[in-house]
């Protein structure tokens, strides 16, 4: 994570994706709030590396960008990347766990 504050830009994409339901955003959304190309995506490419945004996918393929919470944050910021690894796929399978028997 970056040291430096959040610019006007990225604290607007941030906290719109913060205001909502599912905590994402997607790129049309981007696009309404930063009308500039290059400003949008130097936006998003610093909330992307500085893991305050992930990118996600959905089944149909529109893309959108998760707003990482501060707690969130915070738990990763001093695991090693194979711990945050764990972490992301005990994350991904939601409530099925780790081991799950649908394959059997």
């Amino acid at each position: 994570m970056s040291n430096r504050k959040l610019n006007a830009d990225e604290l607007r994409l941030h906290q719109a994706a913060l205001a909502k339901n599912e905590k994402s955003l997607s790129i049309k959304d981007a696009e309404k709030l930063i009308p500039d190309g290059s400003a949008r995506t130097a936006a998003i490419n610093f909330l992307l590396g500085a893991g305050m945004f992930k990118v996600m996918t959905s089944s149909s393929g529109v893309t959108a960008f998760r707003a990482v919470m501060k707690k969130e944050m915070d738990v990763k910021k001093d695991m090693s990347g194979e711990e945050a690894m764990v972490l992301g796929h005990i994350q991904a399978s939601g409530n099925e766990g780790i081991l799950s028997l649908d394959h059997i």
